[in-house]
């Protein structure tokens, strides 16, 4: 038991929540919103032709492209937003207290801050995003990995 206690939550690399980090918190977020009867969204973020731009301009350029994500990402969203960096290319995020409503302006500003990056970057490529929302419904709870799951597939949808 000491030793999975001993585990760390936050990813070294990027400074955000781990994989067991997101898992960890939002398991207690989904908690407290059930209980107290309010929402919040969780978002994935995939990198777009990650492999690409590994395979064509390096490793360190796929290392700038997740850094760089992970610096929009935390420009983007609140101190009390969940952020975490769980997979190759891919982010996720919990939007705590965040109504249902407002997705669209969520996704928006997002998209906007990566249209900004682009614009003003002196790069060899284009950062582009996948973006996935699921939102917790305090009437039907559900696992964070059930949310996590309905946000990724979501992403598919709109690609």
């Amino acid at each position: 038991r000491e030793e999975k206690e001993d585990l760390p939550l936050i990813d070294e690399f990027t400074g955000l929540y781990n994989r067991r980090g997101l898992l960890t918190i939002a398991h207690y977020q989904l908690k407290t919103a059930e209980r107290l009867k309010r929402g919040m969204w969780m978002i994935t973020v995939e990198i777009d032709n990650f492999d690409r731009i590994k395979k064509v301009l390096g490793a360190n350029a796929g290392k700038k492209a997740i850094l760089e994500s992970a610096d929009i990402l935390r420009t983007t969203f609140r101190a009390s937003d969940v952020i975490a960096y769980i997979d190759e290319y891919e982010f996720a995020i919990i939007a705590v207290g965040a109504l249902k409503d407002s997705a669209n302006a969520l996704k928006n500003r997002l998209l906007q801050k990566v249209k900004a990056r682009n614009s003003q970057a002196k790069s060899s490529y284009k950062l582009s995003i996948s973006v996935g929302m699921a939102y917790f419904n305090p009437e039907k709870p559900c696992t964070v990995e059930d949310l996590l799951a309905n946000a990724r597939s979501n992403a598919l949808m709109n690609e």
